[in-house]
């Protein structure tokens, strides 16, 4: 089984089972922290087929300067117990950088360079842009290889999450196919 999880309150967890068809996956919100993320856990754990093994790929998280003190406490602490968690069951987890993952599948958008204005509202203003449209491309490339999943549309940050872990699976997928000699797509996205 591959597994790609979007960690946090507004992540999501995807997977497939190896023998997957391209385009078939299933994806959740996060469910809550702590007992019901290892209760989650535990029912994918019973999916297995046979000796199937797991491989998980989730988002490497990191303190950032600037992050809130307790917000980002509290975070790491989930994030923390959601990687004992995985551990816990034996899965192989690999921790990906935002940054590798969103390359590889083709979502980086470029950032306008902005000078600083003296109250910083433009820098402000075009950061926000540029997470908006970084969040449509993830968006719009998970829609474009899974489009029969359901996005959970009702809420704009749960429609990211899941388009995020899917994709974080199908680099994991990608990976997979590439460590075994098989030739996975390029992919491009105009980030205008």
């Amino acid at each position: 089984m591959l597994i790609g999880i979007d960690p946090g309150k507004t992540g999501a967890i995807a997977w497939c089972h190896e023998s997957y068809s391209p385009g078939l996956a299933n994806v959740v919100s996060m469910p809550g922290f702590d007992a019901e993320i290892t209760k989650f856990l535990r029912t994918l754990n019973t999916q297995l087929v046979g000796d199937e093994t797991v491989k998980v790929w989730i988002e490497k998280q990191a303190y950032m300067q600037g992050d809130g003190g307790k917000g980002v406490a509290t975070f790491m602490q989930g994030y923390g117990y959601l990687l004992g968690s995985l551990r816990m069951l034996g899965w192989s987890v690999d921790e990906v950088p935002p940054m590798k993952w969103k390359r590889q599948q083709g979502v980086l958008v470029t950032k306008t360079p902005v000078p600083m204005s003296a109250d910083g509202s433009a820098r402000s203003r075009m950061a926000r842009e540029h997470k908006k449209k970084l969040k449509d491309a993830s968006i719009a490339r998970a829609m474009s290889l899974y489009p029969d999943v359901d996005y959970g549309t009702n809420r704009a940050s749960h429609t990211e999450g899941r388009a995020e872990a899917l994709l974080i699976l199908q680099y994991g997928r990608d990976t997979t196919m590439a460590a075994a000699n098989v030739p996975t797509p390029q992919w491009e996205i105009d980030d205008q």
